[in-house]
């Protein structure tokens, strides 16, 4: 019974000292809203989302603009124009209204779905090297820095990989 007991005990002790000493992978950690921000490609994809979005933002806004004018301009009308000419003219500008808000709510997605793209590219563009620099370096696990509550700055990688992709492209 000792006997087994102490097997027991050593065969624990040799597990928990080898579990330990095994598992201790490489892990680092990368801010990938940092590395969009501060690369070049990242900057020319921002400053293309940031175009695409105020030239929506100006044709929605001369639009809505547009239709409120138009809206005054009824309104003023109203005593002007027979009753059957102005509820027809109303019903025009609310088939406007709903033209415009489906067109703008279209513009959103199409909007969302190339921002989606850019940023899948991005991360297509930048796999290959973060694979690169994780073979080079030994890592095991790469994580999100949002991901992670507190870590060591020695094990953020985020500058390291901005330099290699800045002098990638």
């Amino acid at each position: 019974m000792i006997k087994s007991l102490k097997s027991f005990l050593l065969i624990l002790i040799i597990t928990i000292s080898f579990s330990k000493s095994y598992s201790h992978d490489n892990v680092a950690y990368i801010d990938l809203d940092f590395v969009l921000h501060n690369t070049i490609i990242g900057k020319k994809i921002i400053k293309k989302l940031n175009e695409i979005n105020n030239n929506n933002i100006q044709i929605i806004k001369s639009k809505e603009k547009m239709l409120k004018e138009k809206e005054k301009k009824l309104f003023k009308e109203k005593n002007l124009l027979s009753e059957e000419v102005y509820n027809r003219n109303l019903k025009n500008l609310r088939n406007e209204i709903n033209e415009f808000r489906l067109s703008s709510n279209e513009n959103k997605k199409k909007f969302l779905e190339t921002k989606k793209k850019e940023f899948d590219e991005f991360l297509n563009d930048i796999e290959p090297i973060l694979n690169n620099y994780m073979n080079e370096n030994s890592i095991n696990v790469l994580l999100d820095r949002k991901n992670i509550f507190i870590g060591k700055s020695e094990l953020d990688i985020t500058e390291k990989i901005i330099n290699i992709i800045n002098l990638k492209n």
